[in-house]
């Protein structure tokens, strides 16, 4: 139990440390014991009143390409990037990570990342096993090869899932990825079925391909 606890305060304490350095995260803090100080008993986020951006997604389902959904997809780029400037990794994003705040109009809503906990500062030298990608978003173990340089790219390829998800669909997403979130098929895939559809988006498909391939080098 002492072993999960410390754990648990060790994730807490990274999420807090790497959140107070990126801008566009959820302001967080550590909720410390009155009678006991150094004790951590949990951790505080700032109120995101839409919710997740998955919430968000699931509740108010829009055609594919929507421009509500297009939005949530660029701001979505733009976090990520600012954060890469960074060099910040965070190595656990998905639709669920990221958080939405109202504005006075649909262009004035906001997002934020959370979930900083397996986050570090990317540093020279510092390699990702396999073991250690186990951590990170699902799917990441089965693309690359270990061990390997922790880089944006690693983000890049799950940024590439949620705007897959926000432009096209849930659909698109299990269609090549298993019921955990490994890849199954490339995103030729969905590439040919929206080309059948007539629902390609050439401008928003080659972003996604983009940010989905598999050369780490090249995403």
């Amino acid at each position: 139990l002492l072993a999960e606890y410390k754990q648990r305060v060790d994730w807490m304490a990274n999420e807090v440390e790497i959140a107070r350095q990126v801008p566009e995260a959820l302001v967080t803090w550590l909720i410390r014991c009155i009678k006991h100080p150094t004790m951590i008993k949990g951790m505080g986020m700032e109120y995101a009143d839409m919710g997740t951006l998955y919430d968000v997604i699931w509740k108010n389902p829009l055609p594919m390409c929507s421009r509500q959904n297009l939005s949530y997809a660029q701001k979505l780029c733009t976090l990520v990037a600012r954060m890469h400037e960074r060099k910040i990794l965070h190595l656990d994003l998905k639709m669920s990570n990221v958080f939405v705040l109202s504005g006075a109009s649909d262009r004035d809503v906001r997002l934020k990342l959370g979930d900083f906990g397996v986050s570090r500062k990317e540093k020279p030298g510092d390699m990702c096993t396999w073991r250690m990608s186990t951590l990170c978003s699902p799917g990441m173990a089965e693309i690359e090869k270990f061990p390997h340089p922790f880089s944006p790219a690693m983000d890049n390829w799950s940024l590439g899932m949620c705007v897959l998800h926000l432009a096209y669909g849930r659909w698109a997403v299990d269609l090549i990825t298993d019921s955990s979130g490994k890849p199954k098929e490339s995103f030729q895939v969905v590439k040919n079925r929206l080309e059948k559809m007539s629902q390609n988006n050439p401008r928003v498909t080659e972003v996604i391909e983009g940010l989905l391939e598999p050369d780490p080098a090249l995403r």
